[in-house]
């Protein structure tokens, strides 16, 4: 298992009130960027593989609805 709690926190990651709302919590945001270098995929790539494979999400703690993909690769966020 990875500490992606503590991760998260040794990074500095944090929720910020500005801006669009994200997502992904601290600890996805960690796990995202795992497995982005542990496939080697672009972030276009990561977000269609994050959109249509459950244990990616799991693994991200996310749900993504079927019918409610991510489309927007460079943030993370819904349009």
């Amino acid at each position: 298992m990875l500490p992606l709690k503590s991760l998260s926190k040794e990074l500095g990651l944090q929720e910020s009130p500005l801006g669009r709302k994200t997502y992904f919590h601290q600890e996805g945001k960690v796990a995202l960027m795992f497995l982005k270098s542990y496939n080697g995929a672009s972030d276009r790539d990561l977000i269609m593989q994050l959109n249509a494979n459950i244990h990616y999400q799991l693994f991200c703690r996310i749900r993504i609805p079927p019918l409610n993909p991510l489309t927007n690769f460079k943030n993370g966020v819904k349009q």
